[in-house]
């Protein structure tokens, strides 16, 4: 079994001389340090902290308004450049109305067409996979905030032993 944390080295661990000083900043190194740490120590800790659920929950909703803005400005991003490819299909589609073009003009126009419309296939792959990985981070941090508080209250936390 692996040494425990005492409360010299969480301190020396958060860069901070006591758990009154423990900050925003800190506390998601004290979290994921919880599991090293002699019980004692967390509980002394904690008491000297007791804003740690709290701060913990206004530490996801930062992270959740950070998620919500990048998802946002991707949005504004990607609308832009549908846009910009609907400009350029519907030219395309003008020059294929013109009866002045040859078969070969006809026939380039079309590819070009096609082209675009790979393009935003791809486009459209990509935002998937994007709010995916997105999404995955929004559970791992809610995950990670879940567990420290359910460690924080003495909860044992093993997610590989779910009864079926």
């Amino acid at each position: 079994m692996a040494k425990k944390l005492t409360e010299k080295e969480v301190l020396q661990l958060l860069d901070i001389p006591d758990f009154r000083h423990m900050s925003k900043d800190k506390i998601m190194t004290f979290a994921s340090a919880i599991p090293n740490m002699d019980p004692s120590v967390a509980l002394t800790a904690l008491k000297q902290f007791p804003d740690f659920a709290k701060t913990s929950v206004s530490l996801m909703t930062d992270a959740k308004e950070v998620f919500a803005q990048v998802l946002g400005d991707a949005s504004k991003s990607d609308d832009a450049y549908y846009r910009a490819c609907d400009m350029v299909v519907e030219n395309i589609e003008a020059a294929l109305a013109d009866g002045k073009i040859t078969r070969k003009e006809r026939s380039e126009l079309i590819d070009k067409m096609m082209n675009v419309l790979q393009m935003m296939s791809e486009k459209n792959t990509e935002n998937k996979q994007f709010i995916g990985k997105i999404a995955q981070l929004t559970a791992a941090i809610a995950i990670a905030g879940i567990s420290a508080a359910a460690m924080v209250l003495g909860v044992n936390v093993n997610l590989n032993q779910v009864k079926k």
